[in-house]
């Protein structure tokens, strides 16, 4: 089960989100990971992760834009909400955690603390 926040007015009323606004130029959102470490010797070790391709790609073409994500309560990955360009469907996906890798060689960072 995955709780999906709703962003909502109190009462009946619903607040509508038009994204992007009319006129503005499009955003663009790819889903990331942080995976962070502290080691026995208390360095922070921390490496970036991301999916093989953008989470837009994936779907070719079917989504646009990115509306909210966050983790399932086990952790063992993220889910991701998806709107098509013209924002009438939405939808969710899971995305196991071993789906996302190293993003460069250069990535890996370590902290002495």
């Amino acid at each position: 089960k995955i709780n999906i926040p709703a962003f909502s007015s109190l009462g009946t009323a619903r607040d509508e989100l038009r994204y992007p606004r009319a006129g503005t130029k499009n955003a663009t959102s790819d889903l990331k990971l942080m995976e962070v470490r502290v080691l026995e010797n208390k360095e922070v070790q921390s490496r970036r992760l991301q999916l093989p391709r953008s989470i837009l790609d994936l779907f070719q073409g079917e989504f646009e834009y990115v509306t909210n994500a966050g983790w399932t309560p086990a952790g063992d990955g993220v889910w991701v909400q998806l709107m098509s360009r013209k924002q009438d469907r939405l939808s969710t996906y899971f995305i196991p955690v071993d789906a996302f890798q190293m993003e460069d060689a250069t990535a890996s960072r370590h902290i002495h603390v």
